[in-house]
């Protein structure tokens, strides 16, 4: 209670919201913690180191979807970042700035790369994928042929009702 009204009257402490979140996570509340994660709007890096705080616990409370949105966001951050990196390391020598340039550089092999998140999301997307969006075993298999060779394919829409009663006959 107390975290509760304290993250409630300091909407801006990041910190007291963080711990409540935790808390909730601990105690199994899930749908809750849910809800202040998103809340928070944790964008570019803060994707990347905060998000083991709620993506295992998804999983587990059938959260399936919120964890997929988060994953991909992890891997959309690093997508982004990559190419980012790239740009300013151009700039950086274009502007002879050439310290700058090997930092960027360095940012982007020696942390980026070696994000345990990333590599968590990459793991977990397809069986998220084949959880949520696959509906026959031919779809999965297109689908598992078209992420081993590195095509992501988009989500596919929902099911339709007279569909899945065909497929259940």
């Amino acid at each position: 209670y107390l975290l509760e009204r304290a993250s409630e009257n300091s909407p801006f402490n990041f910190s007291f919201r963080l711990v409540y979140m935790e808390l909730l996570r601990e105690l199994g509340a899930y749908e809750k913690a849910v809800l202040l994660c998103n809340k928070l709007e944790l964008r570019h890096v803060q994707l990347d180191s905060l998000s083991y705080l709620m993506l295992g616990g998804c999983s587990e409370a059938g959260f399936f979807n919120e964890a997929r949105v988060q994953l991909r966001s992890v891997v959309r951050f690093h997508t982004g970042a990559v190419i980012d990196a790239g740009e300013w390391t151009a700039r950086a020598f274009r502007h002879g700035n050439y310290l700058a340039a090997l930092d960027a550089a360095a940012f982007t092999r020696h942390r980026l790369a070696k994000s345990l998140q990333l590599a968590q999301a990459k793991a977990e997307i397809p069986f998220l994928e084949a959880l949520l969006q696959r509906h026959t075993l031919v779809d999965m298999q297109r689908y598992v042929q078209a992420y081993a060779v590195g095509v992501v394919p988009e989500a596919q829409p929902r099911m339709s009702l007279d569909e899945a009663a065909r497929l259940s006959e």
